[in-house]
């Protein structure tokens, strides 16, 4: 790409400082290397991209909270957020596993680590969810600082699972304690709602 002369007056620059100067209603900038005075942006383009900000923030803040579309857009994401995760989670596995050795005992520490990181992150999230929906039912809800005991509660339980991938004898195992007892604290979660609301 072909690099355009401004169509400003040049101006010598010397010093190999970064030099700027404001002159309102616009901001001139010096480009030292080639010697010239480049204009700023003005207060239309300011006030543009100061628009276009807020309209980007209100856009990403209705689809995040999903306030938009109903149900169907409920659906939608909640499908393209498991989608995310399963093409993350599955995409380090396969990784995790192409370049394991036919002997587990000569897999590198690294592979072996993100290994067990990858179980501790990936099924001790599944198991940790439900602990957060457990505690919103059986705490008071006068409780003072109740929001931050649900939020402190899901991530003490999946620093738990997080450090029993590590401690566990083998992955295989981790795994299918880590996934069995989500299984559990989910439907312990139905209990807890189905108790609370009186059913």
């Amino acid at each position: 790409m072909q690099w355009r002369r401004p169509r400003v007056r040049p101006q010598h620059v010397s010093h190999p400082q970064t030099v700027s100067r404001r002159w309102p209603p616009f901001q001139l900038h010096f480009l030292l290397q080639l010697g010239y005075i480049l204009p700023g942006p003005s207060l239309i383009g300011i006030a543009v991209s100061g628009v276009f900000a807020v309209f980007m923030l209100f856009a990403v803040h209705q689809l995040h909270y999903s306030d938009v579309g109903g149900w169907p857009m409920d659906a939608l994401l909640f499908f393209l957020s498991v989608a995310t995760s399963v093409v993350i989670l599955t995409g380090n596995v396969l990784w995790i596993v192409v370049r394991r050795p036919k002997d587990d005992r000569a897999t590198p520490l690294l592979h072996r680590f993100l290994g067990r990181l990858t179980i501790g992150v990936g099924c001790g999230l599944v198991a940790a969810v439900p602990v957060i929906f457990i505690l919103a039912q059986v705490l008071p809800d006068d409780m003072a600082s109740r929001k931050v005991w649900e939020e402190g509660g899901f991530f003490i339980a999946w620093g738990i699972f997080l450090l029993a991938a590590f401690l566990g004898p083998s992955p295989r195992l981790a795994v299918r304690w880590q996934l069995g007892l989500a299984a559990v604290l989910c439907v312990a979660a139905v209990l807890a709602n189905g108790f609370v609301m009186g059913a």
